[in-house]
């Protein structure tokens, strides 16, 4: 009975080579035709996987390649035993998982063991990557110049490994760090769906009921890359909160001095209308004196003339 193992996420071009497996070619026709006459879409480029090539890695003996994929969608079909997911374990062995992920104990249980062939000292997986537009056409696409990447690791019989970027030695972290600045998050690893987690996906609660847990949220969360402005959002949170309570404490005190001064409303009107009425009658009281000072004035002149002429005569 034949099964399927599925690569899914723009992992490019068309078939399985066959060599000493008896993984089929599934490509279609139409896939192969040349995309440099359509039109060009306006989006960014992404990168794909364009093939892989397996040296002695599980039950891939001498160097096989695998490739071209499809640019977002290639099928591995063959019998059971034929290999179909050994090309899933030699993308989690490139990517940094650990042996047991790929259902052996060690890492030099990887190296191909048949028989003829159980002193091979070493095994090695390369990734072919390659960034490219997508054109109109479900299947066109162009190719970035110059944007070929090759990222390997070599597994050796005493348990050890190395990493190379391109054919120079590096290491894990680093290959980490190019391929999440091309898109590829190799810290929640999120882009690969293995046997059986479809199923845990699906039992998994909507919302995780601690930090220490998962639901369907935080793996969303993860997916789509919002999980990184979880801290930002909770501290911009707390911020609004402290903000919130200093405004209501600011606003209950408004309201405090808004009541009193409303209590204060009845004697500024009394003391208004007692300093309105002491302006009136002051004023009353200069116009008064005023006038008794014009008039002493007016007598006074007169007693002034009529003694003048009393001492003339």
């Amino acid at each position: 009975m034949a099964s399927t193992t599925s690569i899914i996420s723009g992992l490019s071009h068309h078939y399985v080579r066959k060599s000493n497996s008896s993984l089929h070619d599934i490509s279609s026709q139409d896939s192969q035709k040349s995309p440099r006459t359509s039109t060009r879409l306006e989006c960014k480029p992404r990168m794909v996987i364009n093939k892989m090539i397996l040296n002695n890695f599980k039950s891939y003996f001498g160097e096989q390649e695998i490739g071209p994929f499809h640019k977002s969608f290639s099928a591995i079909v063959g019998p059971n035993g034929s290999g179909k997911s050994n090309v899933i374990d030699a993308l989690l062995f490139v990517f940094g998982y650990r042996a047991n992920k790929m259902r052996q104990a060690r890492l030099s249980e990887l190296i191909h063991s048949s028989q003829g062939c159980e002193n091979l000292d070493s095994c090695t997986v390369e990734i072919h990557f390659e960034e490219i537009i997508d054109l109109y056409g479900s299947d066109d696409f162009e190719v970035v110049p110059h944007s070929q990447l090759v990222i390997s690791r070599q597994a050796y019989r005493n348990n050890t490994n190395k990493y190379f970027i391109n054919g120079q030695q590096s290491n894990y972290t680093e290959v980490t760090n190019l391929l999440k600045g091309r898109g590829v998050d190799l810290d929640h690893k999120r882009f690969l769906i293995l046997q059986g987690e479809v199923e845990s996906i699906s039992l998994m609660k909507p919302k995780a009921p601690n930090e220490h847990e998962d639901g369907l949220l935080e793996y969303l969360e993860d997916i789509i890359g919002t999980s990184k402005y979880k801290v930002p959002i909770e501290e911009a949170s707390e911020k609004l909160e402290n903000l919130n309570e200093e405004r209501s404490e600011k606003l209950n005190r408004t309201k405090i001095v808004e009541k009193e001064k409303q209590s204060l409303e009845a004697k500024k009107k009394e003391a208004e209308d007692y300093m309105r009425d002491e302006n009136s009658l002051a004023l009353k009281k200069s116009i008064i004196c005023q006038k008794h000072l014009l008039k002493c004035k007016n007598s006074i002149d007169i007693s002034t003339r009529e003694v003048v002429s009393y001492e003339i005569n």
